[in-house]
């Protein structure tokens, strides 16, 4: 069964800066999720300005262990055509349940 959540995020960082966000998860199984995002931004250190669309996935190997990768579409003449992404999350369980990540 397929389970979708929405999220849909805006940031105001100044009169020249923005960014603005929003996308979808569907899980496939309890390890296997994949990830669309349509974004736009003016500045930031992760990408050029402009607007992209992002297909992605998350394949969760071990109770701690995760890889994440996708391609990203550049959606104007501002952004580049494509890009790719690969990463990974690293989940340390704290004693009262919480969860600290790092990716």
């Amino acid at each position: 069964m397929i389970q979708q959540k929405g999220v849909l995020q805006i940031e105001s960082v100044g009169k020249e800066r923005w960014a603005r966000s929003g996308g979808h998860t569907y899980n496939w199984s309890q390890k296997t999720s994949l990830v669309t995002e349509t974004y736009g931004q003016s500045v930031s250190v992760s990408a050029p300005p402009g607007a992209y669309q992002l297909a992605g996935f998350t394949r969760q190997l071990t109770k701690h262990f995760s890889l994440n990768g996708g391609l990203r579409f550049g959606l104007n003449s501002s952004a580049p055509t494509i890009g790719a992404t690969f990463g990974s999350t690293v989940a340390r369980r704290e004693p009262t349940g919480s969860v600290m990540e790092s990716g």
